[in-house]
């Protein structure tokens, strides 16, 4: 919710993302699921959503400390 701040994402948007993580998980028949998994797993889905959220969540769950970091992240977005 947090990376979507400012940007044109409703809660409703933000309600399907996060049950379509939890319904992904489910699918998986897991008991336990990492934390990596279910990080790995928003990342895929805001990509599509919105870019600048997909970068702001990014860069935050992948801990970027250096521009080159932003830079790769960017190059992945215009694809």
């Amino acid at each position: 919710q947090k990376a979507c701040e400012k940007r044109p994402v409703t809660m409703d948007q933000i309600h399907e993302l996060a049950e379509r993580v939890r319904q992904d998980l489910m699918l998986r028949g897991k008991e336990e699921v990492s934390a990596q998994e279910i990080g790995d797993l928003v990342m895929k889905y805001l990509k599509t959503l919105d870019r600048i959220a997909y970068i702001r969540f990014a860069s935050v769950y992948r801990q970027f400390e250096e521009p080159e970091d932003f830079r790769r992240v960017l190059q992945e977005v215009r694809r």
